[in-house]
């Protein structure tokens, strides 16, 4: 299956400043992008995932404090790829959750920022017609960031990442069996 949709990233690194007694430096990136998934179905044991997403950061803050940036071609890709596991609880909700290894690349003013570690995505499937299914997913990841240009000039000590989705599947192969419109046994 294939599901598509919009993203929101937000992508926050620390460089911790507890040797000077001073306060932390935190730098976050606020991205919009568009995300593709593909989702395997009726693979035993478990489903998997792929996910690729491209940003464009729209928002840089230091400590806070807004940054401009000086390039305006900057972007950002991150890719997700994990095993998929799919609660049957309710017919007319689903609810996935999945975890495994993370990658996100992202051209900054400064830096080629390139972090790698471990994501966990949590979503829901609302199944609003026999084809057509509307996708809310939450994804956290926690990665190691100093792979990039940044390694040696500015390494950091903690990478965070928070993405929220919206998102829809229509599909063909793979029709839901209960659905709010046209709701019909298949």
């Amino acid at each position: 299956m294939f599901n598509e949709g919009v993203v929101f990233s937000q992508v926050t690194r620390i460089v911790y400043q507890d040797d000077f007694e001073r306060s932390n430096f935190v730098w976050q990136d606020y991205s919009l992008g568009m995300y593709g998934e593909i989702q395997t179905v009726n693979m035993k044991p478990v489903n998997s995932i792929i996910r690729v997403a491209a940003f464009y950061p729209f928002l840089h803050t230091f400590n806070g404090m807004d940054q401009v940036a000086k390039q305006v071609l900057l972007y950002a890709v991150d890719i997700y790829a994990a095993p998929m596991f799919q609660t049957d609880m309710w017919k007319y909700v689903r609810i996935n959750y999945s975890f495994g290894p993370h990658f996100f690349y992202e051209l900054s003013d400064a830096y080629h920022h390139i972090e790698v570690g471990g994501g966990s995505l949590l979503g829901l499937e609302l199944p609003v017609a026999t084809r057509w299914t509307i996708l809310f997913n939450g994804f956290v990841s926690v990665d190691y960031g100093n792979l990039g240009t940044n390694r040696i000039i500015q390494p950091y000590n903690m990478v965070w990442n928070y993405q929220l989705e919206l998102g829809f599947r229509y599909s063909k192969r793979n029709p839901n069996t209960f659905s709010y419109i046209r709701a019909k046994q298949i």
